[in-house]
């Protein structure tokens, strides 16, 4: 079984304060200490061409729809809420449960919150102001573990965020009490901020179990 976990900047304010209807949590599988902090976007993918036969955006399947798509399933938890001039913004870490082709991209997109600077999954007019301030899409695999066939023993390997998503990342400002944060959450998201944005890997949990959060997550 491969682990395969992301750092995703992505548009908007996912708050840490439920779960929306669209978005199930698998409560019964976990303990209550981990239920008030995951999120997961259950939603079947399909995948289509173009005109010109090239492979176009990944689609989510609609619910009631006869075309149910291959099963999908992204987790994710909020580390911090940020913002700039030009935009409002999402520190994610996310887990896949499955690995279609631009899972985490398509599931983000279809609640509202894609990725930052996604020209595929976003319109040209906000891809181009992305641009202003990130070179390419916040979309990073940060931790990948896997069992060894031979041992049995998991192995992992951990990829800190290069230095252009660093520098974008810093260009935000965490979200303020002003504009909704409590204290403790604007504190959370400047040290999460800081930590991910660090080169020194002892700041910054690797894994998914260890990573901390600013709570469940809702659509906002």
């Amino acid at each position: 079984l491969i682990a395969r976990e992301y750092l995703v900047l992505c548009h908007g304010w996912l708050e840490a304060v439920g779960i929306q209807q669209d978005v199930g949590n698998d409560e019964g599988d976990r303990p209550p200490s981990e239920q008030a902090a995951i999120a997961s976007i259950k939603a079947g993918l399909e995948w289509t061409t173009t005109a010109a036969g090239l492979p176009a955006p990944t689609e989510v399947s609609k619910p009631g729809s006869s075309r149910r798509g291959r099963p999908s399933k992204t987790e994710f938890k909020v580390l911090a809420h940020a913002f700039n001039d030009l935009s409002r913004c999402t520190l994610v870490y996310v887990r896949l449960g499955t690995g279609r082709r631009h899972q985490i991209r398509a599931h983000l997109a279809s609640i509202g919150h894609p990725v930052v600077c996604d020209a595929k999954y976003t319109d040209q007019e906000q891809f181009q102001t992305d641009l202003q301030w990130c070179p390419r899409n916040f979309l990073h695999r940060h931790h990948v573990s896997f069992l060894e066939p031979e041992s049995g023993l998991r192995s992992s390997a951990v990829s800190f965020l290069p230095q252009t998503l660093r520098e974008a990342l810093s260009m935000l400002e965490p979200r303020r009490e002003s504009q909704g944060a409590t204290s403790a959450e604007a504190h959370t998201s400047w040290a999460q901020m800081n930590a991910v944005c660090s080169s020194d890997p002892s700041t910054f949990p690797s894994t998914w179990e260890t990573v901390h959060t600013l709570g469940s997550c809702s659509i906002g």
